[in-house]
């Protein structure tokens, strides 16, 4: 779970970028490119989660959410009628979406007959992969975009 301070960086990141999508008429003009790939956490497929790019300059961030076989595709973003990622370096990090089982805890397979159950308050994610403020991880994109932008994660 984030802490209170963890939590309050995620908002003020969050605010900067949907503020900064309102300079001007559209925003500002960036370049984005199509971006997809898989999310694993110990070799297993990660459902619900979201995966966010944040371009240099924090001017774009491109988002997404994995499928049952941690598939994603960047389809949203934080300016209107963009989707993908920026081209170049990125950093990105990954947040537990638990709106889409509601009434359900999330369910992660973690043995041929053997799965994990979170609840709500928790998520399957380690904290060092979900922090905004620090993001872990880096993806460099390429300037014709990638469908191999694969994260395995680990939970040690």
């Amino acid at each position: 779970m984030l802490a209170v301070k963890e939590m309050a960086c995620c908002a003020v990141l969050c605010c900067v970028v949907i503020l900064g999508a309102g300079c001007g008429e559209s925003g500002p003009e960036v370049a984005t490119v199509d971006v997809g790939g898989t999310v694993t956490l110990d070799g297993k497929p990660l459902q619900g989660v979201t995966v966010m790019f944040i371009g240099e300059g924090a001017d774009f961030v491109g988002m997404g959410k994995t499928g049952p076989d941690g598939k994603y595709q960047l389809d949203g973003g934080s300016i209107p009628d963009k989707t993908g990622a920026m081209p170049g370096m990125n950093e990105v990090y990954f947040t537990q979406s638990f709106d889409a089982l509601p009434d359900e805890p999330p369910v992660i397979p973690v043995g041929p007959n053997e799965t994990l159950t979170a609840e709500p308050k928790d998520s399957l994610i380690p904290p060092k992969y979900s922090n905004p403020a620090k993001p872990a991880l880096t993806f460099d994109v390429p300037a014709e975009g990638t469908q191999s932008a694969d994260f395995q994660l680990s939970s040690r």
